[in-house]
């Protein structure tokens, strides 16, 4: 069957598998920083997940539906393109995707009542943008999978 929306298409897949897969991608984009930045938020990730090893995993989940709703406007842009690869969709669209990925995470942030997690994402927010345009592709490549295999058992 095929699926006329990210929604859809992601509800035929086990949740807890996409958010590892997610997570996965996180803590291998953030192991290969380099440079100063790189160097505070690898130091800041392996500390967090020294105090609870899930912490990726919660985070990705805390955030999958509403990133998911992020991306809906781009997977209905890419299945109307005709294009049929989504990695290379998602980066020929990498500013316009990581927007709509940061506005979601803007709008979560924004509704935290803990004050201290709001100081931390205010702090990591500033050049959040610079981390999240060039994964894009990876996560275009990573839904494209799951496009992918959807219409290979539609046929």
């Amino acid at each position: 069957m095929a699926h006329d929306s990210l929604s859809s298409l992601l509800q035929t897949v086990d949740r807890q598998t996409i958010v590892a897969e997610i997570a996965d991608l996180v803590r291998v984009k953030i192991q290969e920083r380099s440079g100063i930045r790189g160097t505070i938020i690898r130091k800041g990730y392996n500390s967090a997940l020294k105090l609870r090893p899930d912490i990726d995993k919660r985070g990705v989940n805390y955030l999958f539906d509403d990133l998911v709703l992020a991306l809906e406007p781009h997977y209905a842009a890419f299945l109307g393109s005709g294009n049929a690869d989504m990695r290379q969709f998602f980066e020929q669209h990498q500013e316009a995707v990581a927007s709509s990925l940061l506005g979601a995470v803007d709008n979560k942030a924004a509704t935290l009542n803990n004050k201290q997690l709001r100081a931390l994402f205010k702090t990591f927010r500033k050049g959040a943008e610079a981390e999240i345009v060039p994964v894009v592709p990876d996560i275009g490549e990573l839904i494209g999978g799951y496009h992918n295999q959807a219409v290979a058992q539609a046929q």
